[in-house]
């Protein structure tokens, strides 16, 4: 356990990441959204999703220590932000119903699977 917890904190990942959490409490802690302009509501859109890739990939850095293998983390860490990054969207802005979540679900894990698993080697993205 201890190995673990050195090698933690060793890894850059999570000196960004608290970089990252410090950054989200200054800008969030110093606004109102219903006082800000609309391209600030933006900024703390995307600092939000950043933060959201941020915890997930620091996630799966944590997993892989403990013997989980995730081929592609990156791509995963991407696919599972823009979700819920959606999610977020939709929600915010009073669209998002457990119908919503029903279907995208489905969908986002067979269009993970389609572009991870089944594609052949010729026609993966490079």
């Amino acid at each position: 356990m201890y190995k673990i917890a050195l090698t933690l904190v060793k890894n850059s990942v999570m000196y960004r990441l608290l970089l990252l959490i410090t950054v989200d409490f200054i800008f969030f802690g110093s606004t109102s959204a219903t006082k800000v302009t609309s391209y600030l509501v933006i900024v703390g859109f995307v600092l939000w999703a950043l933060s959201v890739y941020a915890i997930i990939y620091y996630a799966l850095v944590v997993i892989k220590m403990y013997g989980l293998p995730i081929k592609n983390k990156r791509r995963l860490t991407s696919y599972l932000t823009i979700l819920f990054s959606g999610f977020f969207a939709l929600q915010s802005i009073g669209e998002l119903s457990t119908k919503d979540i029903l279907v995208i679900m489905p969908i986002a894990i067979i269009g993970y699977a389609y572009i991870n698993y089944f594609r052949s080697d010729s026609q993966q993205i490079t």
